[in-house]
């Protein structure tokens, strides 16, 4: 009985200091609450006393804004951009986390606590202050202009692409944007990093741009370069549907032993007429006549 008793007993025990282990850190969350409340109230008084004070004194600094908008056990602005916002006359913007005075601060020719940069303070980052913040390459962040850095791929994630300097570059190097130099041509490198065909980007000589491929090599003749629908006939480029005969492109008649025909070929002579009677080439004009089952040109 006594051990059940005193089983009992600690299990009580236990309980309260449980409920008063909540009950401690619900009163600290009210009391931080409250005292972020009541230094955001000094803070705004110390504003508008601010304000009164320059009515009379222009160049008034009001430092009591220094203790009045800082955390007492820490010494640190309650916000960003508290005590600007006190010395400045700006109560009406004063309130918890108020992002409309950290922006007040930003821009006002000198480092506040927080700030990366500002005007004229950009050493750090030379150009690259954008809102008080240091926006270099390298720095393994996304900043506004930069479609990667170091091993954020951001926008390149083209196959083969790779991050150099901020830059997106295609497998070949090309810059995103760019035509490629490296390959024979017809393909542009895409914001991604990959390698597109593209008609805006011109082909080599002897190269021609085919639709979803790029430049193509196309037949040397001579001086010319033929096109994907041409072929090479000696120094000349045919058509489609035309036939090459010793080095030019005919659309009609034949090609004899290398020679043009403008009818029809008996072995490797041209018959003129195209017309053939019984092994013979009926002159032009004449036609094929038979008298008595023999055949002859009249």
């Amino acid at each position: 009985m006594r051990t059940q008793g005193s089983l009992e007993y600690l299990v009580i025990i236990a309980a309260v200091l449980a409920i008063a282990g909540i009950t401690a850190v619900f009163l600290s969350g009210v009391l931080s609450g409250q005292s972020s409340q009541v230094s955001v109230a000094a803070c705004k008084q110390a504003s508008e006393t601010c304000k009164l004070s320059q009515m009379s004194s222009p160049n008034d600094p009001c430092i009591s804004c220094n203790a009045a908008c800082q955390n007492p056990s820490t010494k640190k602005e309650i916000f960003v951009g508290a005590v600007y916002c006190c010395n400045h006359t700006r109560s009406d913007i004063i309130y918890i986390n108020s992002s409309e005075c950290a922006a007040l601060v930003c821009n006002n020719n000198q480092l506040d606590p927080g700030e990366e940069c500002d005007v004229n303070f950009d050493s750090a980052c030379p150009g690259r202050c954008v809102g008080c913040k240091c926006y270099i390459c390298g720095n393994n962040r996304l900043d506004p202009g930069e479609p990667c850095d170091g091993s954020i791929r951001g926008t390149c994630t083209g196959t083969g692409s790779y991050c150099s300097n901020c830059e997106c570059r295609c497998s070949d190097g090309t810059k995103a944007g760019q035509c490629s130099t490296v390959a024979v041509g017809g393909l542009r490198c895409s914001a991604s990093g990959s390698l597109v065909p593209d008609s805006t980007c011109p082909c080599p000589r002897c190269y021609s741009f085919v639709s979803n491929i790029g430049c193509v090599y196309t037949p040397n003749c001579g001086l010319a370069c033929c096109s994907p629908t041409q072929f090479c006939c000696g120094t000349t480029c045919c058509s489609s549907g035309q036939f090459c005969c010793g080095f030019f492109c005919y659309s009609s008649g034949t090609c004899c032993a290398g020679s043009y025909c403008s009818g029809v070929c008996m072995g490797t002579t041209c018959c003129q007429s195209g017309i053939i009677c019984g092994g013979t080439c009926c002159p032009v004009g004449k036609t094929c006549k038979y008298t008595y089952g023999f055949p002859y040109c009249g």
